[in-house]
């Protein structure tokens, strides 16, 4: 039929620079998710990159038999998690959901950045058809745009979005892993991990200077309550989905180094406001930077 066609289609020239190559893997991991054994998984990690790169699910079952999922993706914004979070829900009923507090520092104009959201948007099963046209409402509505022929593309005809996608190889018709469980639970293993001593965060320093792309991992102490306020009703919403099902959200920090170099992506300051907010909703939040685990950053 013409509709399978069409899946076929789609599937091929929809981008594949996520898993096994790159690190930013989004795709086939976070699709992973959706292919685990209804209701087997324990505890599901929601957040940014600091989730994926820093959670081994895999680690966690060897020490404990606990079963886990990182549904984590690059500078993942709070609204896109939640529509993911809601569709793993319908076959999942885990006890602990974690939810990383480093996504809650996004400006609005950054929350309003559409590859982000298409990058997760093409993560959904193709049937989630009603989740896949509120994310693109939304996301029309967060742009001030009408939902016209561009975000009907983006939600459900990706052969429009990619249709100038001419670079295809032979893992775009033929992918091994498409329908496999993902091994690592969205884990991403870091090959190029150095210790932080004073000369190498003198390169990493000069390394962010030189770089002129946004950096989306930062902002400063003075607007740190600010952008909170304005992400808060997007955390709000996990913690209503959490309560309905009987599930215990904790907000959670991933340890960073915060030495003097590091652009202050974490600080005492941005623990406060989430602790206040944490209070506010009768939450947990584990904020492992504060904790005594061990960890020596050289």
């Amino acid at each position: 039929r013409w509709q399978d066609v069409l899946v076929k289609v789609q599937n091929v020239i929809v981008p594949k620079s996520d898993w096994p190559v790159h690190d930013n893997r989004r795709t086939r991991t976070i699709s992973g998710a959706f292919l685990e054994p209804e209701n087997s998984l324990d505890v599901i990690w929601m957040g940014t990159s600091h989730v994926f790169a820093g959670v081994s699910p895999m680690e966690i079952y060897r020490q404990s038999n606990i079963y886990s999922y990182d549904l984590s993706v690059a500078t993942m914004r709070l609204k896109v998690g939640y529509y993911l979070l809601q569709e793993v829900l319908k076959k999942q009923s885990p006890k602990l959901v974690f939810l990383d507090a480093s996504a809650f520092f996004y400006t609005e104009e950054q929350n309003m950045n559409k590859n982000r959201w298409q990058e997760n948007m093409n993560a959904l099963p193709l049937t989630s058809v009603i989740t896949r046209v509120k994310m693109a409402a939304d996301l029309a509505k967060l742009n001030g745009e009408p939902f016209g022929d561009e975000y009907i593309h983006r939600s459900l005809l990706p052969i429009m979005q990619y249709h100038t996608n001419y670079l295809l190889t032979s893992s775009d018709f033929i992918n091994e892993h498409y329908d496999q469980i993902y091994y690592r639970k969205g884990y991403v293993l870091k090959s190029k991990i150095t210790p932080a001593t004073e000369e190498r965060m003198e390169i990493v320093a000069q390394l962010l200077a030189d770089d002129d792309e946004e950096d989306e991992d930062t902002v400063s102490d003075s607007q740190a309550a600010e952008v909170l306020a304005g992400n808060k009703g997007y955390i709000q919403e996990y913690a209503d989905l959490c309560n309905a099902r009987g599930i215990e959200l904790v907000l959670y920090k991933e340890p960073v180094f915060t030495g003097e170099k590091s652009r202050g992506h974490w600080s005492k300051q941005k623990h406060d406001i989430v602790q206040g907010l944490a209070d506010e909703l009768g939450v947990k939040f584990l904020d492992l930077n504060y904790e005594d685990t061990g960890l020596e950053w050289l």
